[in-house]
């Protein structure tokens, strides 16, 4: 038996956990996650609400990955959301330093599952 169809499957479950347990986490101890929150967020929403608003999308993405047939997309949405993370939260690295192996796990996804010729939404 090869076990290496199996890997995609561990890409996408590994990346899908490490955005469901912060949206579960967030909603029930927002204390506990808001200082995570960029300070110019406030600029267009509460800080409480953002958080809201970032555990659905959260919540979007790991439902993407781990039940749709091509999770290209909700890989990039991962990617980019990481990529921001990474970038916009510089003061928290020696946390965020973890997300850039989630990033680059999205990325694997990407890889996997991304048809150049028929584009993003093919069905493997």
């Amino acid at each position: 038996m090869s076990y290496e169809r199996f890997a995609p499957y561990l890409l996408r479950v590994g990346v899908a956990s490490a955005f469901l347990y912060p949206a579960v986490a967030a909603y029930s101890n927002p204390d506990g996650w808001i200082w995570f929150v960029p300070d110019f967020v406030e600029i267009f929403v509460t800080k409480e609400l953002f958080l809201n608003l970032f555990g659905v999308i959260e919540l979007a993405i790991a439902c993407g990955l781990l039940f749709l047939k091509n999770p290209t997309i909700p890989a990039l949405g991962a990617s980019g959301l990481l990529a921001s993370i990474i970038v916009l939260d510089w003061r928290a690295f020696d946390v965020t330093f973890r997300d850039i192996s989630i990033l680059l796990s999205a990325l694997a996804i990407v890889a996997i599952y991304y048809n150049k010729e028929k584009g993003l939404l093919t069905f493997k």
